[in-house]
């Protein structure tokens, strides 16, 4: 019995590459995420420096638009470190037989200037509508440990639908990639094997930025209610 692998190398790099980036890199962009989005809310309550932004001219829209643009920042730049690091450190760096031999096994990163480029136009509406939820949920705690305790299980939630996405023999189709999550993290590993669908491309990111929208709305509205505002 003789094994011959048919599959392109390539293919299969862009394979595992693309599933693992997919899942690290948005799993870290909503870790990254929680903290300044907690301080900017349950952060600002605790110490009493929230009244001041609201005594200023600025309306209520601006506020919490510069709170989720911060949180947006905090959140992209992290997209960006997280596959540059990844990019250095399994390209270019060298630790011996034994990572000679791992780069031979998951082959090299398929990263060139078009695929970048895609991956970060695919993760900037997944971005927006993460920190837009953070900031929702936050502002509904009075304490920076109670929004610890709200923000956890969304992180924790997060995992289920970026492991489906890794798993093999499944397509994003158009339907697919109305479901928020997986049809990122799938579409990053179509884009580094080569096979995505432009249509499903445009899909996917049409619907993450409905729901960025959805939950820039809820923010705002959440931040416009003097209940949860001054809840204390």
């Amino acid at each position: 019995v003789k094994r011959i692998n048919v599959a392109q190398e390539k293919k299969m790099a862009g394979f595992f590459w693309g599933s693992l980036i997919g899942y690290i890199v948005v799993l870290l962009m909503f870790s990254a995420g929680m903290y300044p989005a907690i301080d900017m809310t349950a952060g600002e309550k605790e110490r009493r420096t929230l009244e001041i932004f609201l005594s200023t001219p600025a309306g209520r829209n601006e506020i919490v638009l510069g709170k989720i643009l911060a949180t947006t920042s905090a959140v992209f730049v992290t997209a960006l470190l997280s596959i540059s690091s990844l990019l250095v450190s399994f390209r270019y760096s060298d630790f011996g037989q034994s990572s000679r031999r791992m780069k031979e096994t998951m082959g090299r990163i398929p990263l060139d200037a078009q695929t970048l480029a895609l991956v970060i136009l695919a993760l900037a509406p997944l971005a927006i509508m993460a920190a837009s939820l953070m900031i929702a949920i936050a502002l509904l705690a009075k304490s920076f440990k109670e929004a610890q305790s709200y923000l956890t299980p969304l992180v924790l939630a997060v995992v289920f639908p970026l492991v489906v996405g890794m798993l093999p023999g499944i397509q994003l189709t158009p339907l697919l990639a109305l479901a928020p999550l997986f049809n990122v993290c799938q579409l990053i590993k179509e884009i580094f094997t080569g096979e995505f669908s432009w249509v499903a491309f445009g899909v996917t990111m049409l619907a993450n930025l409905v729901y960025a929208g959805v939950a820039f709305l809820a923010a705002t509205r959440v931040f416009k209610d003097e209940r949860v505002l001054f809840r204390t």
